[in-house]
């Protein structure tokens, strides 16, 4: 009974507890996890064990079996498989996978079967929600944040920190795509971007890039990459010194804390990110310890941490969440309806039945909410993660740990609660780099021993960190350094704030636009000028030989040289030319001598004439000798007027205070040397001026030797100064600093520019505003003046000095002149030149001479070349008499006759040489027809040797998979297989190869597709053509890598995942990043500078990554955008914005379909206009009709694949198009009016061809079995084809010439070796203007595409709000006829031309109230209250930058300095004196002048008198006239003298040596002392000394006649009321108690008060300069009391300041503000301009000044009159010889008739016989014969005939026969004079009349 009943009790037992199983609910869960992906699968197991036990702990009846499956993610056909096979066994629930490429096949594979698939990562795929659509999404649920909502947030948070620029950093592809709505902050193009993709794994890149990004003042980082790598980015930042505080660098990871970056939490540097999982909750805590705990585990480390994480990465935590969120609704649903989990449904992938209780399971999955390890986890109605929070966290400096400083959340957004990404606390040690120069900053040793530092901006920079409450660090800089930008590099102290070793630099540092380039500048704390710093003149004793200075000894030596040479020259080219020896006599035409006039002294003294401006009797007749003349005529002109302008400088110079007023000075002289300090603003400023003086100016100290013109530093520059004669230029503080030191230098002239002095620091350096708004407060409180007063005027002097300015001119040097005498040369040497033609002319005109032209030729060179022989030779007449016996001799011109034969022969040969080409290639036949009916007859003969080889052929199964709208694509491989199986085997082989296609179309749901992919392969086609991209193609790809079987593309894609999964696909389309570098070469071509990218997808944004990647270039700004291409309307709003932008430039991504409606958008809000361009980056741009869009005036650009000029390009289209046009059932994949083939139809035609021949070359190879039976399905045929790599090989080596050119793929079958035309659309359609080709770039065709250098920047085509306050001359209104309003002013002329240069527009406004405005207790007025409330972009107007402005609104860099000056009256001028054109002689001097006038007519007459050879025949004609004549009479000879002094001349000249001598110094003197008097005369008439009673304000002060005050209230007031100063307190005081009182209403009262006397008004220098400009009567005294500036004011955080502030610095350092300045001051609206220049006075020249002149003349005279007496003495000597009587008494005779001073004027004529006439000559001489002795010799006596005037010494008269005149030639005989001849003599008698 006992063991009957146990056994009871046990069946029951055993009955119970099956039953309770029974009850037990299962339902199974798998996990589909990456093979790396160990932490999600531990992360699962364990969390699911954990959902276990919470059930049982729960008492649910429920059961989860878990499972999880390694795959490779990445390929998809794997995952489907493993999909399907979990299906089948029962799984209810697919987590996973983690992957985009294959998570889209599952995702449709569970949208089929009701299957709930929980995924976890990130994903761009973009929720489905059609109900009508098959591949809605209804069963996916993901934890992770959508990619749209985490974009947001990571924008939200840089926005909030106000970024406005920045780089952008990402690794791959997904990475761009979740930046892009950071990217899309450029949109309103107040932000730069640049966007740069980076390798980590390649370390050197990352750092290139960073120190590029460095120089480009890139501060500020957004990185998206992995976190593992974030360790690895920052060890290399760290590297390149970007770790420091001046750097931010944002990590778009979730997981920023997930290592430890504890070791650059000391660099100082802010990294910040955004995360999922706060560490802080107890829920995070806990199972982070649990996890800890289980890497100890002594099973082994069960952990899903790994080694070295911190804290739970955000994709475990998510899979974390994922199991609860799943065993909560698996709970509430068993809970609700038990038996949904208990009944079975067999589902399986072969079958379309799907689980009936999955969308229930998923509906209570989204209505979970639990608190995960990622905070609040809630669903939204498509499974979507809503209400999340994210975490801002930050690298904190103190901890070294990660810590949370704000929060995100989609509803509040950012929520920063302690933000310190500014960086405004100061409580630490700075470094600061400084120069010792004084007065700025010194060194000195304090009591204790040690040494200090002390100077004036020592001083300023002790205020600035006692207010800023930081302490400092001083480092010495040997030099300040300097900024290039053309070379890109800096260097001393700018270097070390470059790369961010010190934090700010204090010294003399000028702002300069070149340096700001680089780094950043506080508000100037000074303002300054170049100006020139010069040695006080030590007088010079007067020389007495001081007329000589004007001209360097070098000109006067050249001068001398030059002279002789040209004399000279003119006497050989005279004796030369034929045409300067003429007749004697002219009334003798039959006279057989001709005569040259110029001998060696005739030449001399024509030359010597000329250049002292009296001319002579001589004048040339033949060209070279003119020619001659004339370019010694301009010498002289240039010499003597070079002579006289320069000693008019010396004359002025020598009475003014200083030879040099200004730089203008300098330049336009050499002898006082100049320079700069060598490296400097000051050095810049010459180097990049614009202005003509201030560049010859910096190429004169260039050229200087050896850089000598530089100097070190100042105290160099003084030295030398010192040492004499050399001026420095340097900065107006250094120059008086040392001239209030040093009494013997002085400053010289204005400042050549306006600059100031400021504090540098690196660039995007978080301390300089705060230091502005010091340094504004030091000057609004008159500190900086203190310190300037202390530093320059009291520290360290000894003696006070008064300035004085006298210096000295510098004599012109060779260099100045010697342009004349290379003009000089060059004309002689072409006279040379002339005189020798003419010469060969000459003898050529006489070739019926009977001998030959040479022998004529050599005659008259070698009679020419005799310098001393006679000037006169036989006439041309006589020549030819006296040699006609040799025409007798016959010379022959045989010789001649045969040269011309050889020639003619030759041009003979020549001709018959020269058969053109042309007409042997014309006529060549033409074949032209043959060929056109063979091409004609060709497919006939095709098809009649392929249809017998049908028999046997080879098919080959290949399939297109394609989508709807892909229908040109699909027609393609129709006709295309079908003409290439016309065409046959390309090797000719006897089994032809025929394409089998089939077409398929490409379903919604991706697991169909994939079911049609594997019945095609199983039905044998071994190639594929694959779809567009997306989820099908991701599928269709990983198939086919599984199954070997090759896939063809043709379109474009983006590869995912490695390129092993895509080793058996090739692409005929371009790879993505070729055509986008194809794009970025176009944009950069043209030198777009600004543009915008509009987008239509993700894919489209990442095929833009190249053209994004030109934002790392200077001066690019970028706007990226996406279109709403759902909403075309939103395109209005679109345009609308970009043109309110300024944005004409645009580059679309887009569908070939939304083209046209773009357009037409663009056209209705009138953006299509020729100010806009249009590029567009589809290929198939050029297919669309884009005709209506010609004429729109729009640059409409794009690229195309498909040469439309290829002429097979062209057959193919006029195929197609014929069978369209013929057939409705036409496979033309061409639609109707469709003319350009599209790119899809041309990749198919190209790809079947080239897959045709691989085929054709594998079959040579191997033996290839196309019947091989291959499936998807595991079994009998799941092997891979073992040909398919075969046959994708095969495609990798044929290459083809097809429709899209040269078709090559490489190893990896990308299509990188391609060409794209560059078409245009516009006035015709779409036309090639040039091409793109991957080697050699871009080449533009149509020149009128070229670019211009017009520059661009953010301002570029913008309209600014600017508002003004109406004050002439800043900004007036003018209104026109039309009643138009318009303004002008030197501040609109100064927006104009910073509008022109930027490239903005305006619109001026003037404010309401007419105030300036300014802030007090948050109230603000004015222009201020404008800019503060954003009414306004730009206040431009006379605004001062105060403090208090400068707390509210930003200010660009000053654009003008001033300060308070003094007002006056100008002094009286003295009366103007009647006779005051005598004053530049004194009267001793004029008294000089009048008695050497006197003497030396008296000399000009005695020596013509003693000399016999100013005794002339009065009657030329007249050969036998007794008399002669000596034309130097008293009177003639004051007339002659006279004549020369007044440079009038006279017709009386002198003919001796000796008179001539006595002119030419007399004419010297004349030239001396006019050049003097005029010279002096200038200076007289412009130079007037006028006394001011006042120099400055402290002599105001210490007076009392002279009155003074300001304006009653005002800022003027306000400045002595609250200096600080003694002295401007006094003079407050003063003004204060003056009765009645000195204060006026306003500045035109002041005006009139200074004109009524005894009154000084202090006024603004602006004010004051203006008012002086236009009353000539009014004067400024001393130089400015303060300093301050006028800038433009903009809101806070403009960000136009940066650019404005530049354009401002280029202005005012090329000149142009101060020539606004002048033409506003100093032009306009000016009645009457004045000369304010002032001058000191002059004083008469003494007869010290030009004795040596006197000197001269009377030493020249004496001269003279040796000469005289020594030809008399000759003379009477020679007579006596002849004659009977004795020396003394012919000379007691000639001397008494030459003292006959006023009876005889002529003398008689001694008549003797000739003596043999052996050789018939005779020699003839006047008053003495004088024969060479080789004459007297043939003569045969020593005696002569004086019967002739006109024959001298020198000249001869060689006679061929003697005329005799009795018979017939007595009628020509003039007086009836006889002559008779013998024999032995000839003897001539006068007849009774004489």
């Amino acid at each position: 009974m006992d063991w009957t009943r146990n056994l009871i009790f046990i069946a029951i037992l055993l009955f119970l507890l099956d039953e309770g199983q029974s009850q037990e609910t299962i339902i199974r869960a798998d996990a589909l996890v990456g093979y790396d992906d160990v932490a999600l699968e531990l992360a699962f197991k364990e969390t699911m064990d954990k959902a276990q036990q919470n059930l049982v702990y729960q008492s649910k009846n429920l059961k989860i079996e878990d499972f999880f499956f390694r795959v490779n993610s990445e390929d998809s056909f794997e995952v489907s498989t493993e999909a399907c096979r979990v299906i089948s066994f029962g799984s209810k629930v697919i987590f996973g996978t983690n992957s985009r490429t294959s998570s889209g096949y599952v995702t449709s594979l569970c949208n089929q079967l009701s299957i709930p698939n929980i995924q976890i990562h990130w994903d761009t795929h973009t929720i489905v929600t059609d109900t009508k659509r098959p591949d809605r999404d209804q069963m996916t649920l993901n934890l992770h944040p959508h990619y749209k909502t985490l974009s947001a947030a990571q924008r939200d948070l840089i926005t909030s920190w106000e970024w406005r620029k920045f780089a952008v950093f990402y690794e791959d592809n997904s990475g761009l795509l979740r930046l892009q709505d950071i990217l899309k902050l450029s949109a309103k193009g107040r932000v730069t971007i640049t966007t740069r993709k980076i390798d980590l794994m390649n370390k050197g890149s990352l750092i290139e890039i960073l120190e590029t990004l460095k120089m480009a003042e890139y501060q500020r980082f957004v990185i998206d990459c992995h976190y593992d790598r974030i360790y690895d980015f920052l060890e290399q930042a760290d590297e390149t010194d970007a770790l420091s505080e001046y750097f931010h660098y944002h990590f778009m990871t979730l997981d920023l804390g997930v290592i430890d970056l504890s070791k650059f939490a000391m660099s100082g540097a802010n990294v910040t990110g955004l995360r999922l999982v706060n560490p802080d909750q107890n829920l995070v805590k806990n199972v982070t310890e649990e996890w800890k705990q289980l890497q100890f585990n002594i099973r082994g480390n069960k952990s899903p941490l790994r080694k070295g994480q911190l804290q739970i990465p955000t994709e475990t935590a998510l899979m974390h969440d994922a199991v609860w969120v799943f065993s909560q609704a698996v709970a509430a649903l068993n809970d609700q309806n038990p038996g949904a989990l208990t009944k079975y449904d067999s589902l399986s992938c072969e079958t379309s039945t799907s689980w009936s209780f999955g969308e229930e399971l998923l509906r209570y999955m989204k209505s979970v909410k639990i608190t995960g390890l990622t905070g609040q986890v809630q669903f939204g109605k498509y499974g979507q993660r809503e209400d999340f929070e994210l975490d801002v966290v930050k690298l904190r400096l103190e901890s070294g740990n990660i810590q949370r400083i704000g929060t995100w959340n989609p509803m509040s957004f950012i929520n920063l609660t302690d933000d310190d990404g500014q960086l405004s606390h100061l409580n630490k040690t700075l470094k600061v780099l400084t120069y010792l120069e004084l007065p700025y900053v010194g060194k000195k040793i304090n009591q204790h021993g040690k040494a200090e530092y002390e100077g004036f901006c020592i001083d300023i920079l002790k205020f600035i960190a006692e207010k800023l409450n930081f302490k400092y660090e001083i480092q010495e800089e040997p030099t300040y350094g300097n900024c290039y930008p053309e070379m890109g590099y800096c260097n001393g102290m700018y270097k070390k704030l470059i790369d961010k070793k010190a934090d700010m630099a204090v010294g003399g540092i000028t702002i300069t636009s070149d340096r700001e380039q680089f780094v950043d500048f506080t508000k100037p704390f000074l303002n300054l000028g170049i100006t020139i710093l010069f040695r006080k003149p030590v007088p010079k004793p007067i020389r007495l030989f001081s007329f000589l200075d004007p001209f360097h000894e070098d000109v006067w030596v050249y001068m001398i040289a030059i002279y002789l040479c040209v004399s000279f020259m003119f006497f050989v080219i005279a004796r030369l030319t034929p045409y300067e020896w003429c007749n004697p006599y002219p009334c003798n035409q039959e006279e057989d001598i001709v005569e040259n006039q110029f001998s060696v002294l005739n030449s001399m003294w024509l030359t010597i004439g000329s250049i002292l401006q009296q001319g002579s009797e001589l004048a040339p007749r033949t060209v070279s000798t003119r020619m001659v003349a004339g370019v010694w005529w301009f010498f002289t002109l240039i010499i003597i007027s070079s002579y006289t302008a320069n000693l008019a400088a010396f004359l002025t110079a020598g009475r003014m205070q200083s030879p040099i007023e200004s730089a203008a000075d300098l330049s336009k002289q050499t002898d006082i040397k100049y320079g700069t300090q060598k490296i400097g603003s000051t050095f810049s400023f010459f180097q990049n001026s614009i202005f003509p003086v201030y560049q010859r100016m910096f190429a004169f100290m260039k050229n200087q030797p050896g850089g000598s013109a530089f100097v070190k530093n100042s105290d160099q520059g003084e030295k030398r100064v010192l040492e004499g004669n050399y001026a420095y230029f340097a900065e107006s503080t250094t120059v008086e600093y040392k001239v209030e030191r040093d009494c013997d230098l002085t400053q010289i002239g204005n400042w050549l520019n306006s600059v100031g002095y400021g504090i540098a620091l690196p660039k995007g350096s978080p301390y300089r505003d705060m230091i502005s708004q010091q340094i504004l407060f030091l000057q609004d409180n008159q500190i900086i003046k203190e310190y300037y007063t202390k530093w320059w005027k009291k520290m360290y002097i000894n003696d006070t000095c008064e300035t004085e300015k006298k210096e000295t001119s510098a004599a012109l040097s060779i260099e100045n002149v010697g342009g004349v005498f290379v003009v000089l040369i060059g004309g002689v040497c072409i006279a040379i030149v002339i005189a020798v033609f003419e010469f060969i002319y000459f003898a050529w005109t006489k070739r019926d001479f009977p001998e030959p032209i040479c022998t004529q030729l050599k005659d008259e060179l070698c009679f020419a070349v005799r310098c001393f022989g006679p000037s006169t030779k036989p006439a041309d007449h006589v020549i030819k008499a006296s040699k006609s016996d040799l025409s007798r001799t016959g010379v022959s011109t045989a010789s001649l006759g045969h040269e011309y034969a050889n020639t003619v022969r030759d041009i003979h040969a020549t001709q018959r040489g020269g058969i053109p080409r042309l007409f042997l290639e014309v006529s060549e036949p033409s074949f032209k027809g043959m060929y056109q009916a063979l091409m004609a007859l060709l497919p006939v003969l095709i098809l009649m040797f392929l249809i017998p080889g049908y028999v046997g052929a080879t098919d080959i199964l290949i399939d297109g998979f394609f989508d709807t709208d892909d229908r040109s694509t699909e027609l393609s491989l129709k006709w295309t297989c079908q003409h290439v199986n016309l065409r046959g085997n390309p090797g000719n082989r006897s089994t032809p190869i025929v394409l089998v296609y089939t077409v398929n179309k490409v379903r919604n749901n991706t697991m169909d597709t994939g079911k049609d992919v594997c019945r095609r392969i199983e039905a044998g086609a071994k190639v594929i053509f694959g779809p567009k991209p997306g989820k099908s193609a991701n599928y269709i790809r990983s198939i086919s890598k599984n199954l070997e079987i090759p896939l063809i593309n043709i379109h474009s894609e983006i590869p995912y995942g490695s390129r092993e999964s895509q080793r058996v696909s090739v692409n005929f389309f371009p790879h993505y990043l070729e055509v986008s570098r194809a794009h970025r070469d176009l944009i950069q071509f043209w030198k777009w500078r600004k543009f915008t990218i509009l987008y239509e997808d993700n894919a489209g944004l990442i095929r833009l990554q190249e053209i994004l990647s030109l934002s790392t270039l200077p001066d690019i700004r970028i706007n990226v955008q996406q279109l709403n291409v759902r909403n075309p309307r939103s395109y209005l709003d679109l345009f609308v914005d970009l043109k309110s932008e300024g944005e004409n430039r645009i580059v679309i991504d887009c569908h070939m379909t939304h083209i046209k409606a773009l357009l037409k958008k663009a056209m209705q809000v009138n953006v299509l206009t020729e100010y806009f361009h249009f590029h567009f980056t589809n290929l198939d741009f050029s297919v669309e009709d884009l005709s209506p869009f010609m004429y729109t005036g729009a640059n409409i650009t794009g690229m195309r694949l498909v040469a439309l000029e290829n002429a097979k390009v062209a057959a193919v289209r006029n195929l197609w198009k014929k069978e369209m046009e013929s057939s409705s059932f036409s496979l033309s994949p061409l639609k109707p009016g469709q003319t350009q083939i599209p790119i899809g139809a041309a990749l198919m035609h190209d790809a079947v061809n080239l897959l045709h021949r691989a085929i054709d070359l594998l079959r040579t190879r191997r033996h290839v079995n196309f019947n091989d039976k291959v499936s998807c399905e595991a079994g009998n045929y799941s092997l891979p084809w073992l040909n398919g790599n075969s046959l994708i090989y095969a495609l990798k080596m044929v290459t083809y010439e097809g429709l899209t050119g040269r078709v090559r793929l490489d190893n990896l079958g990308e299509r990188h070796n391609f060409s794209l035309d560059i078409v245009k659309v516009k006035e015709k359609p779409v036309y090639k203007i040039g091409q793109w080709d991957h080697r050699r770039g871009i080449k533009i065709t149509a020149k009128s595409e070229f670019p211009s250098d017009a520059r661009v920047n953010i301002l570029t085509n913008k309209t600014l709000s600017v508002i003004t306050v109406l004050e002439a001359p800043y900004a007036f209104e003018v209104v026109d006829v039309n009643g138009t309003v318009s303004y002008e002013g030197f501040c609109i002329d100064l927006l104009q031309i910073i509008a022109e240069n930027l490239g903005f527009k305006y619109n001026v406004t003037p404010e309401p109230t007419g105030s300036y405005g300014n802030c007090k207790d948050d109230h603000c007025d004015g222009m201020v209250k404008q800019l503060v409330e954003r009414k306004a972009d730009l206040a431009v107007a006379g605004m001062t930058i105060t403090y208090s402005r400068e707390e509210v609104i930003d200010f660009t860099k000053p654009f003008w300095n001033l300060g308070i000056t003094i007002l006056f009256r100008k002094p009286m001028a003295p009366p103007a004196e009647l006779f005051k054109f005598l004053s530049p002689f004194t009267f001793e001097l004029w008294a000089y002048v009048l008695a050497v006038y006197i003497v030396v007519s008296l000399m000009m007459f005695v020596i013509a008198r003693l000399t016999p050879y100013e005794w002339d025949n009065p009657y030329p004609c007249d050969i036998y006239n007794d008399n002669l004549e000596n034309q130097f009479s008293v009177m003639n000879s004051l007339w002659f003298t006279i004549g020369a002094l007044m440079q009038q001349g006279s017709e009386i000249s002198p003919k001796t040596t000796s008179t001539r001598l006595v002119a030419g110094v007399w004419w010297f003197f004349t030239l001396i002392m006019i050049s003097s008097y005029t010279a002096n005369m200038a200076a007289f008439l412009t130079i007037e000394r006028m006394e001011n009673p006042i120099k400055s304000a402290e002599d105001l002060s210490n007076q009392n006649e002279i009155k003074y005050g300001t304006l009653e209230s005002g800022s003027t007031r306000a400045f002595f009321s609250d200096s600080n100063s003694q002295l401007y307190k006094k003079m407050d005081t003063t003004m204060r108690s003056a009765t009645p009182s000195v204060y006026v209403k306003s500045s035109d009262e002041g005006e009139k008060r200074v004109l009524a006397g005894n009154y000084a008004y202090l006024a603004e220098s602006t004010t004051v300069e203006y008012r002086i400009a236009r009353n000539c009567d009014l004067m400024q005294v001393g130089q400015q009391l303060d300093s301050k500036g006028y800038g433009i004011g903009l809101p806070r955080d403009s960000p136009y300041r940066d650019k404005l502030s530049s354009a401002i610095l280029h202005l005012q350092e090329e000149g142009v503000i101060q020539a606004l300045y002048d033409k506003w001051w100093k032009h306009k609206n000016i009645d009457t301009f004045c000369d304010n220049v002032k001058a000191p006075s002059t004083k008469a020249l003494e007869i010290k000044n030009v004795g040596g002149v006197f000197v001269l003349v009377l030493t020249g005279t004496f001269c003279g009159f040796l000469i005289a007496i020594f030809e008399f003495i000759r003379n009477a000597r020679n007579l006596s010889r002849k004659g009977e009587n004795s020396l003394w008494f012919e000379m007691k005779q000639q001397l008494f008739f030459a003292t006959r001073c006023c009876k005889y004027h002529k003398v008689p004529v001694e008549l003797s016989p000739l003596g043999n006439i052996a050789t018939e000559e005779t020699q003839t001489t006047l008053l003495q014969p004088e024969f060479r002795d080789d004459e007297k010799h043939r003569m045969g006596d020593d005696s002569g005939d004086n019967f002739s005037d006109k024959h001298l010494v020198d000249r001869t008269l060689p006679i061929k026969e003697v005329l005799l005149l009795q018979n017939g030639d007595q009628n020509n005989a003039k007086n009836n004079k006889e002559i008779i001849t013998t024999d032995s003599n000839v003897k001539v008698e006068k007849s009774s009349e004489v």
